[in-house]
């Protein structure tokens, strides 16, 4: 565990060290709180003054309920109440340290999907639109269950910020036990490689890379202008009978958003062959744009790119082959 976490984390470490279950009264002293936590790093300063104001809302709490219970007995009698039996009452056999800080060593199966029906994901994705999905959700499945947990996953981008988390207290330990999350795909959340990282209480379990992206990229020779839809969608072309390959770029939905689309294609050795830009207008619902890229005499054979970009994002960058005449 970090040593530099905040005060709020030490506390909150120390109140799930201290959750009392319901079929156990105990609670850990601050010395059995120390042995326990002496392998992760917390400094003493940190874990001592977390726990000392954790006991100072305990008594506070205690006093409360003591003074509304002792209303009617006598008042030497709350007297003794407070200073003797509180104490007892708060105070019984402290609950081992294994069994409130034990680590989650059971499976973590995760699926991110874009919806959850009869507790189940209906379906396994690793990308997700930002142009088609307003959410997506990180279902994870879990086994080897020894207490409840608080568990949360964080939506991680490529720079390692989260950006954003979502939390979910367990309730119980009966399996198979499932907890997902839900995670928000705003039009302006920037597209590239993200990680949802699964938590059970501090302790991370998974780790789940998803893609998001703004459009979707098909390639073809041909497009229905009519439907603006590509004729035989595929990554393999053949010189010298495929004359061109037409990139298709679809949006779901631009969400009333408009702008500049980028086209660019790399040649088999790294130049780039063709640029183009097309002026997208502010629209809503299904939007598509495409580009052409001419074999003139004979092209370059081997693994081609094409790439697009919206207002300088990169939206997606699909790669194909051209091989020689008759090796289709």
């Amino acid at each position: 565990m970090d040593p530099t976490l905040s005060k709020a984390e030490i506390k909150r470490l120390l109140t799930i060290a201290m959750a009392q279950p319901k079929t156990d009264t105990g609670r850990l002293s601050l010395s059995e709180l120390k042995a326990g936590v002496s392998e992760l790093g917390v400094p003493a300063a940190k874990l001592d003054e977390a726990y000392q104001q954790l006991r100072l809302e305990q008594q506070r709490a205690v006093i409360t309920r003591n003074r509304m219970m002792a209303i009617s007995v006598p008042v030497l009698a709350v007297g003794a109440l407070v200073a003797g039996g509180a104490w007892f009452a708060t105070r019984p056999a402290p609950l081992p340290v294994a069994a409130v800080l034990a680590p989650f060593t059971g499976a973590a199966h995760v699926t991110v999907t874009t919806r959850v029906d009869n507790d189940q994901p209906v379906d396994a994705v690793t990308r997700v639109s930002v142009t088609s999905q307003r959410e997506f959700i990180v279902f994870v499945s879990l086994t080897g269950l020894t207490r409840t947990h608080r568990a949360h996953t964080d939506l991680v981008d490529a720079s390692g910020a989260i950006v954003e988390t979502d939390t979910v207290q367990m309730t119980s330990t009966a399996e198979p036990y499932s907890v997902w999350f839900h995670f928000h795909v705003p039009f302006t959340r920037k597209p590239g490689a993200y990680l949802a990282r699964s938590y059970l209480d501090e302790q991370l379990v998974a780790t789940t890379p998803i893609d998001i992206v703004i459009g979707n990229t098909s390639l073809s020779t041909a497009v229905d202008v009519k439907n603006a839809e590509p004729l035989t969608p595929r990554t393999h072309f053949v010189a010298g009978v495929d004359g061109r390959v037409l990139a298709h770029l679809h949006f779901d939905d631009l969400q009333g958003s408009g702008g500049n689309v980028e086209f660019r294609w790399t040649a088999p050795d790294g130049t780039v062959a063709r640029t183009h830009i097309i002026t997208v207008a502010q629209a809503h619902g299904p939007y598509a744009v495409w580009d052409v890229l001419n074999f003139e005499g004979s092209p370059p054979l081997g693994d081609w790119k094409v790439a697009a970009f919206f207002e300088g994002t990169p939206v997606t960058d699909t790669k194909f082959d051209v091989s020689a005449s008759g090796k289709r």
